[in-house]
């Protein structure tokens, strides 16, 4: 898999872990937490919440101000935000500016990116929906938890914000995001539609489902296209159904922790994800949840004053596993940024190696062709040369190195001086009696 690819799902998952934990402090006020981990929490939350949405700036001069009317205004906020590109579509497709091609292309961008911003803000808009549900006894009145000014289910926007968004949002959005994903990415899926298509026509309906939802299935196995939803349901029950439960009591706490230890061994034994380093991050984050539970059990039953552990070693230990995934991320990004570099810079060096020896297989072979081609030259030339000179001297001299036919032997001037040899070979094995050979060195002729 593609490092760039790594890097976004550990951002993401890191994403998932600080919108569980920076909730805990909110779905569990009844524990006294450190003030350094109720900041944090806090600077957390406002990164990557969604306070935004119920910040009406001028217009609290017009409407409520209630908490009632505010997490109305932050739902219609992001129905007017899913709404408005189909809108424009619709208003494209009545003017008739738009091939279907790119009608089709924009709206596939366009559902993949209401799909990724839906899937982040699922978790944190559920809870600003289910906080108008949360109540707690004051006095003798019963009061939602996070605005006592408000009687717990006698309020009118309250009961219609919940009564249209926890069906819509809340339980339809995973759901149709299942099944809209089930189309390409099972077997059954595409049998369907091989049913009822042709196979160009699947092909093309299956490419446009990845175009619109790989950025929650690339980073799983074939198998596991559907634990995108999974992880959605885990962020939804650690941080909005547990918090339903009786707040402060030990069995809030012991649910949230059976939840997470639940998805910590499910996702052990699946190791869902592609890349071994989006596994290790994903079970350090669950962990770390996992830990501050464990804490926040000890805090709710006293065992750190009990064992005369002081508060400040309490706040850097838990402050401490808050950062752990931090620092898990930046390891992991760092040591593959440093593995690409160092690839890269072996890769440089293996081709340099290869030219070089390149350069000097050339470099041999051409001195070799050198080589062979001046001997071959020389030696031309030595034959030339010999051939020239036993022409010249036949031309001189005559084949046989003898005068004119007419005048009998004669000696050259070059051979008259040369003292005459005879060999006596008559004592010689098989040779003739009184026979006498003899052998004249002349100009490296032999007579007999």
């Amino acid at each position: 898999m593609a490092t760039q690819q790594v890097v976004k799902f550990i951002g993401v998952d890191l994403v998932n872990f600080i919108q569980v934990n920076s909730s805990m402090t909110l779905s569990l006020p009844s524990i006294e937490w450190p003030e350094s981990f109720t900041t944090l929490s806090q600077t957390m939350r406002d990164t990557f919440g969604v306070d935004f949405f119920t910040q009406l700036g001028s217009l609290d001069c017009w409407l409520e101000t209630n908490y009632c009317a505010r997490a109305l205004n932050a739902m219609l906020a992001y129905t007017g935000f899913v709404a408005a590109f189909p809108l424009y579509m619709a208003w494209v497709r009545c003017r008739g500016r738009m091939e279907r091609d790119a009608r089709d292309g924009l709206w596939d961008v366009a559902t993949k990116y209401h799909a990724v911003i839906g899937v982040f803000l699922h978790t944190p808009l559920t809870n600003v929906v289910l906080q108008t549900l949360k109540c707690e006894q004051f006095d003798e009145y019963n009061v939602l938890e996070v605005d006592r000014s408000i009687t717990c289910g006698t309020h009118t926007t309250c009961l219609v914000t919940a009564g249209i968004y926890i069906p819509l949002f809340t339980i339809c959005f995973p759901a149709a995001l299942v099944w809209a994903m089930r189309e390409a990415f099972t077997q059954a899926g595409q049998a369907k539609l091989r049913s009822e298509c042709t196979e160009e026509e699947v092909k093309k309906i299956v490419g446009r489902h990845k175009a619109r939802y790989s950025f929650f299935t690339a980073k799983y196995e074939d198998y596991y296209w559907w634990y995108e939803v999974f992880e959605m349901m885990r962020k939804l029950m650690l941080t909005s159904v547990g918090s339903l439960i009786v707040a402060g009591s030990y069995s809030q706490i012991l649910t949230k922790i059976a939840i997470s230890m639940f998805f910590i061994g499910f996702f052990i034994r699946h190791s869902p994800f592609k890349a071994t380093e989006a596994d290790i991050m994903s079970l350090v984050s669950q962990s770390c949840t996992l830990f501050t539970l464990f804490y926040a059990l000890c805090i709710l039953t006293g065992f750190f004053e009990h064992e005369g552990i002081p508060p400040s070693a309490v706040a850097v230990v838990l402050v401490f596993i808050q950062l752990t995934p931090v620092v898990c991320a930046f390891i992991i990004v760092g040591w593959l940024v440093y593995a690409i570099w160092g690839d890269v810079a072996q890769d440089k060096m293996d081709q340099s190696i290869v030219a070089a020896r390149r350069i000097k297989r050339s470099t041999t072979s051409v001195g070799s062709t050198l080589r062979a081609s001046t001997a071959a030259s020389a030696s031309r030339t030595t034959r030339v040369t010999m051939r020239t000179l036993s022409r010249h001297q036949g031309a001189q001299y005559g084949a046989d190195d003898q005068g004119p036919p007419h005048a009998g032997p004669q000696e050259s001037p070059r051979t008259a001086n040369w003292p005459e040899v005879r060999v006596d070979a008559s004592q010689g094995q098989g040779a003739p009696p009184n026979t006498r050979r003899w052998r004249t060195w002349r100009s490296g002729e032999s007579h007999v």
